[in-house]
């Protein structure tokens, strides 16, 4: 798995060098600056399924992940904390800067070793049956359909408020989820049809 950090690192560089993080990625704004995570991590779960990781991720695998993924989290608190003692905040979000380096190399190392981490984290300790279960799991793809609509409606019904961000985050995090799995729930028990496609 290093080499696929690796290799994430060395690519979303050189696409930073022209897309920094964050930036809008041209006439489509394909966030193109995080393209080799998500690449890097869709193949992993390929590969990780075909070698029986979605049952179970091996013990030794999930420690050496745990390890580089806090020793990562460590190093990001550091890296942004020396990032803006030294103003120098849009230098690691890209560039020929050696803090996009260092970037770019601890951001892979949480992309590739902390999602096998979660996932064997997930299999562990979340892995308890709830009776509400099978309806949350058969909702789940409708409902990833969804969630960009209640997200932006709750966003920019809570807009006019006088409220902190800290308050309406969590407010549009949570009624976000929940709109979309009880409308997901909802088309797919009633509206006939949309259960043999979604």
């Amino acid at each position: 798995m290093v080499p696929v950090a690796a290799v994430v690192a060395a690519t979303s560089f050189a696409i930073r060098l022209i897309y920094p993080y964050g930036s809008e990625s041209g006439f489509s704004d394909l966030n193109f600056w995080e393209w080799p995570a998500c690449i890097a991590v869709f193949g992993l779960g390929v590969v990780g399924s075909r070698q029986g990781w979605l049952a179970a991720i091996p013990d030794d695998l999930a420690r050496r992940c745990r390890t580089f993924t806090l020793s990562a989290v460590v190093a990001m608190a550091s890296l942004l904390l020396l990032a803006g003692a030294l103003d120098a905040v849009d230098d690691a979000l890209g560039g020929w800067h050696w803090l996009g380096g260092i970037f770019v190399v601890v951001e892979a190392m949480l992309t590739v070793f902390g999602s096998v981490w979660l996932l064997s984290v997930a299999q562990h300790r979340l892995s308890r049956r709830y009776r509400w279960g099978p309806t949350l799991s058969r909702s789940a793809y409708a409902a990833f359909l969804l969630q960009t609509a209640f997200l932006l409606a709750l966003a920019v019904a809570l807009r006019p408020l006088l409220l902190p961000a800290e308050v309406k985050a969590p407010v549009v995090a949570i009624g976000g989820i929940i709109a979309s799995f009880a409308t997901a729930w909802f088309l797919i028990k009633k509206v006939p049809g949309v259960s043999r496609v979604l």
